[in-house]
C-alpha cells in the first residue's frame, strides 16, 4: 500500500475525528432527515474536494459550513 498523501493524512487527523459529532448534530438539529449518513458523507466529500484546491480553516468549522450549504439545497 502506498504511503498516505498529505491530504489523506490531513483528513484522517483533522476531519475524520469530527465525523461522529457532525452526525450527532445532523440527527439533533434535523430529526426528520432520514439520510443522515448521506448528508455527512456529502459534507466530508465537499471538505475533501475543497482541500484539494486550497487550504481551508478548522475542520470542525468546515464540517458545519458544508452541512449548512447542503441543507439549503432543494
Amino acid at each position: 500500500m502506498p504511503p498516505p498523501t498529505d491530504q489523506a493524512r490531513w483528513f484522517t487527523e483533522e476531519v475524520d475525528p469530527h465525523r461522529g459529532a457532525l452526525r450527532a448534530y445532523v440527527q439533533r438539529a434535523f430529526p426528520g432527515v432520514r439520510t443522515v449518513d448521506d448528508v455527512v458523507q456529502d459534507s466530508l466529500l465537499r471538505i475533501w474536494t475543497t482541500r484539494a484546491s486550497r487550504q481551508i480553516g478548522g475542520a470542525r468549522a468546515r464540517c458545519s459550513l458544508s452541512f449548512a450549504l447542503i441543507s439549503r439545497r432543494p
